[in-house]
């Protein structure tokens, strides 16, 4: 059967592609500033199945459709990727020398038999104390604007003290909930 990745994520594309799986990716173009949901588990279930039944509506084909959503709870509040510069430094002062949490919804629908299948992963993360140049470091690099949070893989040695939880997760596709829905879909790797 046909894998369809619903996302334009450099880091969901390199985790499946390290299963060894061929897939298409065909982003699902959805407004997320349009859901409101206050409930970070609510919230990226929501919109990861918004982003599958988005683009498995537009398939003509059978396949699996992979969507997930991340991000960010820190103190009842709710953060997504930043909107420019001047508010992921913000974002990233807030952090600093804090924990948060980091949410990410997985949603994998099949249009052969219209099943849904949905799953949720948790991780916190600790920041050390950020320097002003720390966050200046991350705010040079263009991938900070596409991260929950306001931070990408290539600001973690910068950034985290800790981490408690799933790695993959934190990169935006918590394999240890995909790869069991995967499986039951008899796909192997």
């Amino acid at each position: 059967m046909k894998l369809v990745l619903a996302s334009e994520s450099p880091r969901r594309r390199k985790l499946l592609e390290q299963l060894g799986l061929s897939f298409e990716v065909i982003p699902s173009n959805i407004d997320e500033d349009s859901v409101k949901e206050g409930d970070p588990k609510k919230l990226v279930q929501r919109l990861a199945e918004l982003k599958a039944r988005a683009v498995a509506s537009r398939l003509k084909e059978d396949a699996l459709v992979i969507a997930a959503d991340t991000v960010v709870l820190f103190d009842g509040r709710i953060f997504g990727k930043p909107k420019d510069a001047d508010d992921a430094r913000r974002i990233l002062r807030m952090l600093s020398g804090r924990k948060h949490e980091v949410y990410t919804g997985v949603c994998m629908i099949n249009t052969a038999d219209e099943s849904v299948h949905r799953n949720m992963q948790v991780t916190e993360v600790e920041f050390r104390e950020l320097r002003p140049e720390d966050i200046e470091f991350c705010i040079r690099i263009p991938a900070t604007f596409t991260g929950a949070g306001a931070y990408v893989p290539e600001t973690w040695s910068v950034l985290f003290s800790g981490i408690s939880g799933s790695y993959t997760n934190v990169l935006g596709l918590p394999m240890e909930k995909l790869i069991p829905m995967l499986r039951s879909h008899g796909i192997t790797f």
